[in-house]
């Protein structure tokens, strides 16, 4: 408030009388208050201005949130993964209690705490429930390629063997077992395990190999397997046939 004395009418006003977050930092702020009468007459003072930003940010947060590990068995929690429109009349800057997890973390729920922090030291806190999740099948490091089997001798089937497959623990992205089966998939797209020995039609079939984590992840890899039958057919007569 400025006192003003003048025997007229008068008019003022300040060179500046608009602010914004930008004028926070830089404040004080040097504005000059000008009066005017009637006849032109004016007087100025400088006046100091102070800009302050006094508003708490709020934080909006989803409650649980999963987190999906990497390649390598990692992944990284950002403030952007459980943000749900936080906002703040200026601008705010988030801090974690928490944003490496691994696969030490798999499918157990962490609390992380939180803090919203603007240029002016307002704050505001939050909570989220964190779950990291591994949803990577294996990696092969071999398996079976296209393979021809030669069908039994006066049979119309050959018996199945392929190369097992390979796995090498580095490629995986979590340690862990890794079991593996065959599945053959007949002409009506349907699946059925087979093993070493199973009889597979003469004919071009799909066998899956299906390779799966301890956590249930899988992975596929598909080879052809045709099954050929080289058997002569044998042609038996009559010794004596007999014509009436």
């Amino acid at each position: 408030d400025m006192d003003v004395v003048e025997a007229c009418e008068i008019s003022s006003s300040f060179d500046t009388d608009s602010f914004d977050c930008d004028d926070v930092a830089t404040s004080p702020h040097t504005v000059v208050y000008t009066v005017e009468d009637a006849s032109g007459n004016q007087s100025t003072v400088n006046v100091s201005v102070t800009v302050e930003d006094n508003i708490n940010p709020t934080a909006v947060v989803l409650a649980t949130v999963d987190l999906y590990l990497d390649a390598q068995g990692n992944a990284t929690l950002t403030f952007a993964d459980i943000d749900n429109g936080s906002y703040d009349n200026c601008s705010y800057t988030a801090t974690l209690s928490q944003t490496a997890f691994s696969c030490n973390d798999v499918n157990t729920p962490v609390t992380i705490t939180g803090t919203l922090t603007d240029p002016s030291g307002n704050t505001d806190n939050f909570t989220a429930d964190v779950t990291a999740r591994d949803t990577l099948g294996p990696v092969f490091a071999s398996s079976q390629g296209d393979t021809t089997l030669i069908a039994v001798q006066h049979d119309c089937f050959a018996l199945f063997g392929a190369a097992e497959p390979s796995f090498d623990a580095n490629d995986q992205n979590c340690p862990g077992d890794i079991t593996w089966l065959y599945q053959f998939i007949d002409g009506n797209g349907n699946a059925s395990t087979i093993s070493a020995g199973s009889p597979i039609p003469v004919g071009q079939w799909t066998v899956n190999t299906v390779a799966s984590d301890p956590l249930g992840n899988q992975t596929v890899s598909a080879f052809t397997v045709s099954g050929i039958d080289t058997t002569l057919p044998t042609m038996q007569f009559i010794s004596n046939p007999t014509i009436a």
